[in-house]
């Protein structure tokens, strides 16, 4: 029989089992964002194919030919998996540094006497 696993046992195989996939999307975002990617690139190979073509060359049919098959095209890359505790701790990281912004903002208007851009506005009015 298997030896039962505490919380906190389950908590820290599960940070260093787990992978997430791209970081800064969604867990399922990789099935749009990834053939958008590839159009993306795709595009970008065809318009430069088309300007190259349509730039003044010689004529022949081989210059044509090597002149088209000199443009290059970009590889879609993916980004790995990251593990999932490195993935908490930049997400704290973030939270950390995004933390008291706004009241830095506000001190930094309120000390230069300028008026900060949210008090221009007019109150909204409560039904």
């Amino acid at each position: 029989m298997k030896a039962r696993k505490t919380p906190q046992q389950k908590k820290h195989l599960s940070y260093t089992r787990d992978h997430v996939n791209i970081p800064f999307s969604s867990d399922k975002g990789t099935r749009k964002s990834w053939p958008r990617k590839e159009a993306q690139i795709a595009r970008a190979s065809r318009r430069k194919v088309a300007q190259t073509l349509r730039a003044p060359a010689a004529d022949s049919a081989d210059d044509i030919d090597s002149a088209v098959r000199s443009v290059g095209r970009r590889t879609a890359k993916k980004g790995g998996a990251i593990p999932l505790a490195e993935a908490v701790q930049d997400s704290i990281q973030a939270r950390i540094q995004r933390e008291g912004r706004h009241k830095a903002l506000h001190a930094y208007y309120d000390a230069n006497g300028i008026t900060f851009p949210s008090k221009l506005r007019k109150p909204r009015k409560h039904k």
